[in-house]
């Protein structure tokens, strides 16, 4: 079942990606500090094409890259979505946000959304997700929307073990 979308929070909109968040969305994968811990700054080029990636993603499957705007303004602070792993009743979250929205709880508020409607709406026992280690934001973050560390895991895109962390279903007896 997919996602019921847009999910809305008190600040936020998760909305599918459309053809006019290019600009946006250049800005935040081509700022070298975003995208320190996640392979580096995009060119446009690049850019452009992850944006029909998650475009096409989730024309096909209901489930990837979601736009995270501001519901006052509709300005794009970020992304985030869910994506489905190996594991039955397993999906993996992963967000990303431009650097002027850091500071302000936009990150907690769309990852606890997307825990919560993986749990809700896509039958999920436990959603994951990895860390840089050296990315101490982001795991402040994930352990503060109740995902606990389990580990490490192999990250194949940087070569490096990444932090492993999980959140289980309420009742789901992990």
């Amino acid at each position: 079942m997919p996602l019921p979308l847009p999910l809305a929070t008190a600040r936020l909109v998760l909305r599918p990606f459309a053809e006019g968040d290019g600009d946006a969305l250049f800005r935040m994968e081509s700022d070298p500090e975003v995208k320190r811990f996640t392979g580096g700054p995009a060119t446009r080029e690049r850019s452009d094409a992850l944006l029909r990636r998650f475009i096409e993603a989730h024309a096909a499957t209901g489930l990837g890259a979601l736009a995270v705007a501001r519901a006052d303004t509709g300005a794009l602070v970020g992304l985030g979505g869910l994506h489905s792993t190996d594991a039955p009743g397993e999906h993996e979250l992963f967000l990303g946000f431009a650097r002027d929205a850091w500071g302000h709880g936009y990150a907690a508020e769309a990852a606890r959304a997307l825990v919560d409607a993986a749990f809700a709406h896509l039958g999920a026992q436990r959603v994951i997700g990895g860390v840089d280690p050296e990315n101490e934001r982001s795991a402040r973050l994930v352990e503060r929307i109740g995902m606990r560390r389990i580990g490490t895991r192999p990250n194949e895109r940087s070569g490096r073990d990444e932090l492993f962390y999980v959140i289980e279903r309420e009742g789901s007896g992990g």
